[in-house]
């Protein structure tokens, strides 16, 4: 994903647009195919020359089209680079091939956590489970509805958000404001083509934004099911509920001040997991909520699921034993027998 947004990348995808708005002009026979093919052959990306061109024209595009034409090195061909196109027409466009990259991964990922808690769903199927009503002691359930229940979740969040991709895989040749007159809504549709993308059917200096809001709301969801996993499994892990714990090897070691608590390798490095959902509640003083919550070092499930998701199925242990122990009266047994009762005596309505 760090690739995938990096200077070096967006230069690239920026000079793709470049390349196929010159390619189709040339087919189109508005521009030389000598010089569309010049600008292919020669055209290099120098993110260091363009970052130095734009501290002193102070405009991203212009100093990338002088890097670029500097690396054609034949201005008969480099004036034809970004010809018919205003800013936007490159930018715009290639920010809906990044997104199309980055969406890729994010779906894998989503496919993957989907697969991970099917398998899980399935294992703890028959493992019983106090249930719990306002998080008190209600009917039994099992381990696997817990977990179908997110699984169900992931795969309307994987709905929401291939639809909210497919929103953003539009591009826009239109010029300044919209009204495609230089190069005409033919070629733009083609450019597009070209690219993979579809046409934005209306837009004006740049593609409408209430696009990325849907992609965003989708990924904000994402983030909100991601946090609200790590909490449950962060609370089945404390001490008075123990109801999960994470995998401990044989010989591993934990903190000497935390006696009884069971650390994966390497998982101090990431502690800032559970919150991933907070920047998607702007009504929310997220620096507030942050240190409203219980302890500094929070269950890390979600960084595991976004960038190591073969290791997600390790993350937690759940065990019979631990779901169903030697509870008194005073525990789980009288709350959870007190509520079956009722339900068996309760007299029928009338």
């Amino acid at each position: 994903m760090g690739r995938v947004w990096s200077d070096a990348n967006r230069f690239a995808k920026w000079l793709e647009v470049e390349l196929a708005a010159t390619e189709t002009l040339a087919d189109a026979g508005q521009v030389t195919r000598a010089a569309a093919a010049a600008i292919r052959e020669r055209a290099k990306i120098n993110v260091q020359r363009i970052h130095e061109l734009e501290s002193r024209v102070k405009h991203d595009v212009i100093a990338f089209t002088m890097s670029v034409g500097e690396s054609i090195g034949d201005a008969s061909a480099a004036r034809w680079l970004h010809h018919g196109l205003t800013s936007n027409d490159v930018v715009d466009t290639a920010q809906a091939l990044l997104v199309r990259d980055a969406s890729r991964l994010i779906e894998r990922g989503l496919t993957e956590f989907g697969d991970i808690l099917a398998l899980r769903a399935q294992e703890f199927r028959h493992t019983p489970q106090i249930g719990r009503t306002h998080g008190i002691h209600a009917e039994p359930i099992t381990f696997g509805l817990k977990i179908a229940n997110w699984y169900a979740e992931n795969q309307r969040n994987q709905e929401r958000f291939r639809n909210a991709a497919a929103q953003m895989a539009v591009g826009k040749i239109s010029g300044a404001v919209g009204t495609a007159s230089h190069l005409g809504p033919d070629v733009e549709e083609r450019i597009c083509q070209r690219l993979g993308l579809n046409v934005a059917p209306v837009a004006s200096q740049v593609i409408q934004r209430d696009r990325h809001a849907h992609y965003m709301s989708a990924l904000a969801l994402i983030a909100a099911t991601l946090e609200k996993i790590a909490l449950e499994i962060r609370h089945l892990q404390r001490t008075e509920v123990r109801e999960a714990e994470e995998p401990f090897a044989e010989e591993q070691r934990g903190s000497r001040i935390e006696i009884a608590q069971h650390r994966v390798e390497s998982r101090d490095d990431r502690r800032d997991d559970v919150g991933v959902g907070l920047p998607s509640r702007p009504e929310v003083d997220l620096r507030r909520d942050h240190l409203e919550l219980p302890e500094e070092d929070v269950l890390q499930v979600v960084r595991v699921v976004l960038a190591r998701p073969d290791q997600v199925e390790l993350a937690v242990r759940v065990a019979p034993e631990l779901l169903d122990d030697e509870r008194g009266p005073d525990d789980v047994g009288s709350d959870a027998e007190d509520e079956r009762q009722a339900v068996v005596h309760e007299p029928a309505p009338r």
